[in-house]
């Protein structure tokens, strides 16, 4: 049952998501330098899906989510040689997230030193906000390509307390990522990132399990406003 849900919400996202992009493709792609495009002042706004994977104990833990963005560029551009560009602040907000979990015993060691066994898993759901990104955008002469390396912080709520063992229903998502944009005229942009994410609820909750690391890749279409 999971797994379908799983693959569904993939085939789902990702079908919606290429509908629009194959769309921006077939606009007019005149070639414009992403450099008059991103730029002191600017803004943006898009629609993403991601998914990704858990890594080490959480290795058969699986996400996905999908949501809106939007960001502004604060800065003209700065630095030089290939650190070249400008600072963009930005916001994301998440109104589906899914995490499949496997149905197995889930060991956890109490504060007391004590050890409890769990037995569950399944599918969790919640929603997400990431109300600060900080971004780097890179502008070197490539016309159509704008890599970026973020930082950020997000807050998630899930309806049942997540992961295992009883934790919270609240956690912090603390990540950094790496993207790019392909620009397919002035207005409207591909987009692709990956991004390394930590989930903890910061100790607030019963235990605080988290996921220490989740690898996630994510792709979007943006659109651009000078």
């Amino acid at each position: 049952m999971t797994k379908r849900i799983s693959r569904r919400l993939w085939a789902a996202g990702f079908g919606g998501l290429s509908f629009v992009l194959l769309a921006g493709l077939s606009a007019s792609a005149q070639d414009v330098p992403a450099s008059t495009v991103i730029r002191q002042g600017a803004r943006h706004y898009g629609a993403f899906a991601a998914g990704g994977v858990g890594t080490g104990e959480r290795s058969d833990f699986k996400f996905f989510n999908a949501g809106g963005q939007a960001g502004f560029v604060l800065t003209p551009n700065a630095l030089p040689g290939w650190l070249h560009g400008n600072f963009e602040v930005g916001a994301e907000v998440i109104p589906l997230w899914a995490s499949f979990t496997p149905h197995r015993l889930y060991t956890f060691k109490n504060k007391d030193g004590s050890t409890q066994t769990f037995a569950g898993g399944g599918t969790y759901w919640g929603v997400g906000l990431t109300p600060v990104i900080l971004r780097w955008n890179l502008i070197h002469s490539e016309k159509r390509l704008v890599p970026w390396a973020q930082g950020a912080g997000g807050l998630l709520y899930t309806t049942k307390k997540y992961p295992l063992p009883a934790t919270s229903v609240w956690n912090f998502e603390p990540q950094f990522g790496v993207g790019v944009h392909y620009f397919v005229n002035s207005r409207h942009s591909i987009d692709f990132a990956a991004n390394a994410i930590h989930i903890s609820n910061a100790s607030l909750g019963d235990h605080n399990a988290g996921v220490n690391a989740l690898v996630q890749f994510q792709l979007g279409y943006t659109w651009w406003k000078k």
